[in-house]
């Protein structure tokens, strides 16, 4: 099966407080591996045996692999990116044409599931779905009083968990520029199109360096049970 990893982009949002620390996203490690790492590792688990890392040189150049799983690379120019769809769209002629579909996954979370349902449900696309914790403290309101506060619940709402899987014919349709978050997913969402494969397990997802930390501890929490 083919599959394609987002992993471009400076994400300085990362700021490591060491030298031996990352900048990037794909690149922050969990004990001897690196994001990338356990990406891959997962995706050879599922059966993924052509998976191509859509990346800028810089992080490429910065990449030193742990993981036994192989990899094609597609080199993104970082003064002029592609986006997330346009990635996708380059990406494909890197991909095996036995295969029909591409499962398609950003580089800023892990999860641990069996792909096989969902991509049963991409006829012609399908996302994964899921009900992350919210960075922020709920409250209930009696008129000025708080009469409730749960820390960092989860979500009442699915939410896109940025895995998505795609019949090639779809891909072949996409910008050569554009996001598939705000062009492409939206868009097809009003057709009908988009099947939604629901994820009831953790989600580890970090858009900064204090939620990278959480993810850390929370995997060795998870690590030791």
């Amino acid at each position: 099966m083919s599959a394609i990893i987002l992993a471009g982009g400076s994400n300085l949002n990362i700021k490591p407080l060491s030298p031996h620390e990352s900048k990037f996203k794909p690149l922050v490690r969990f004990g001897n591996k690196c994001l990338l790492d356990l990406q891959l590792d997962w995706l050879g688990k599922n059966g993924f045996d052509d998976i191509t890392i859509a990346t800028t040189e810089e992080v490429l150049n910065s990449y030193i692999p742990n993981s036994k799983v192989g990899y094609n690379e597609l080199i993104e120019e970082e003064d002029s990116p592609l986006g997330t769809a346009g990635a996708v769209k380059a990406a494909l002629n890197q991909t095996d044409p036995d295969y029909e579909y591409v499962y398609a996954l950003n580089a800023n979370s892990l999860v641990f599931y069996s792909v096989k349902p969902m991509m049963d449900l991409a006829d012609p696309c399908s996302i994964l779905l899921g009900k992350p914790r919210s960075p922020w403290g709920e409250v209930e309101l009696s008129g000025e009083t708080v009469s409730t506060f749960d820390e960092k619940p989860l979500t009442n709402r699915y939410v896109s968990l940025g895995h998505y899987a795609f019949h090639k014919s779809l891909i072949k349709t996409f910008p050569e520029v554009g996001s598939l978050e705000r062009d492409v997913l939206p868009l097809l969402a009003t057709t009908g199109l988009v099947k939604g494969y629901r994820y009831n397990s953790d989600v580890y997802h970090f858009n900064s360096y204090e939620e990278y930390l959480t993810v850390k501890e929370r995997l060795e929490i998870n690590k030791k049970r």
